[in-house]
């Protein structure tokens, strides 16, 4: 009976050791940031308190779509995170912009260059309201003028027989290529200026996820997470591991 007893204690010593090894294992794999209850911890474990300014970190994302998110890094570039996004966006929606406006003057250009070789047309001089579309809707300044005094008489919308407004196609197919470039122009025009607007969306958007970056970086600056040890409970049979995780709100 003595025998019995004696390793039924050698057994349950063997266990009790054992769960000790696999918790004392299981403490070593926690992460780096965590520490004790009692105020110690590792060196690379110490958490630096998080103080930056939401105002200063959405100026900088309204001013330049990233620069916020990359503020709220301390400047560091390999942990700028989704920062790199909305300065990528920026990037490219201002290439497009300026790429469009100038492929827009381009076409502008060769219209009115179009133009002056066969209409005849001075640019040098300033033209009417409506004259760079009149221009490409009729064949000659006689024929727009005749039109208009047919619909609106003597009195209506008609330009001066002068050279400064005289124009006249030499082929109704130099006329439309004129007409096609001038609505060509227009609408690469309206589409820089769409890019605008998704400028400014890109900038709202960025001022959004900065302020998500902000809060969520914030919240985790309040969390703590930690363990203690006490090697005998009052009763005195056995030994007690704590882990505890509190988080501010």
């Amino acid at each position: 009976m003595r025998r019995e007893i004696s390793a039924r204690r050698k057994k349950k010593g063997h266990q009790h050791r054992m769960s000790k090894a696999w918790i004392g294992l299981w403490l070593l794999a926690l992460p780096s940031g965590v520490k004790g209850q009692d105020g110690r911890a590792d060196d690379h474990s110490e958490k630096q308190n998080f103080h930056k300014s939401r105002g200063t970190a959405l100026a900088y994302s309204f001013l330049l779509p990233g620069l916020g998110d990359l503020y709220l890094r301390d400047w560091k570039m390999s942990e700028w995170g989704s920062g790199k996004i909305g300065f990528a966006t920026e990037v490219a929606l201002w290439a497009s912009h300026l790429y469009l406006s100038s492929y827009s003057g381009w076409v502008k250009d060769d219209a009115r260059a179009l133009a002056a070789t066969h209409a005849g047309v001075d640019w040098s001089e300033a033209k009417p309201q409506g004259y760079f579309s009149n221009i490409g809707k009729f064949s000659s300044i006689y024929s727009y003028n005749d039109v208009q005094r047919r619909f609106t008489g003597p009195e209506g919308n008609l330009y001066n027989e002068t050279l400064a407004n005289y124009w006249s196609w030499d082929a109704e197919s130099q006329r439309q290529k004129y007409d096609d470039r001038r609505i060509r122009s227009r609408s690469f025009k309206r589409y820089s200026e769409f890019v605008l607007y998704g400028i400014f969306v890109n900038h709202v958007i960025s001022m959004i996820r900065t302020a998500r970056t902000y809060r969520r970086m914030e919240r985790s600056d309040d969390m703590q997470i930690g363990f203690s040890y006490r090697p005998l409970m009052p009763s005195g049979q056995q030994d007690v591991w704590m882990f505890s995780f509190t988080r501010q709100w």
